[in-house]
C-alpha cells in the first residue's frame, strides 16, 4: 500500500492524503503550512507503471487559493524538495475553478517509478 513519506510542513493529518476523505468536511482534509514550495511524495512501496493520479480541492471558498500551480512527478528513488530527476506526469498550470475540484493527470504515456511527488 502506498505511504505518504515526505509531507513539507503538514498542518492536518497526512494519512487522508491517500485514499482520502470524500466527505469534504474541511477539518479532515490536508493542507500544508503557507509556503513557497510545499510538497508530498508518495512512496508506493514497489516499482509500478503510473498513468493517473487523481487530486482533489478542499471544500469551501478558498479552494482556489490552494489548490493551484500543481506538478505531479514519478520517480525511481526518494527526493525531498528537489524534484527534477522525476519525470513529469501532469501539471495542472491554474487554480481550481471551483471547491471539490477535482483534477487527474490522464498522462499520454505512463511512467514506472516508485515515488510519486505533488508540489
Amino acid at each position: 500500500a502506498a505511504t505518504a513519506v515526505d509531507v513539507f510542513s503538514p498542518n492536518r493529518v497526512s494519512q487522508n492524503l491517500l485514499d482520502g476523505v470524500y466527505d469534504y468536511v474541511i477539518d479532515s482534509c490536508f493542507f500544508t503550512e503557507n509556503s513557497q514550495s510545499p510538497y508530498v511524495v508518495f512512496d508506493l512501496g514497489a516499482m509500478m507503471t503510473v498513468r493517473n493520479v487523481a487530486l482533489f480541492a478542499q471544500s469551501g471558498a478558498s479552494a482556489s487559493r490552494y489548490f493551484k500551480n500543481l506538478e505531479v512527478k514519478v520517480g525511481s528513488s526518494p527526493a525531498a524538495g528537489d524534484f527534477s530527476s522525476y519525470k513529469q506526469l501532469g501539471h495542472f498550470p491554474s487554480e481550481a475553478p471551483y471547491e471539490n475540484f477535482q483534477y487527474n493527470t490522464e498522462a499520454m504515456k505512463a511512467i514506472h517509478g516508485r515515488y510519486v511527488s505533488v508540489q
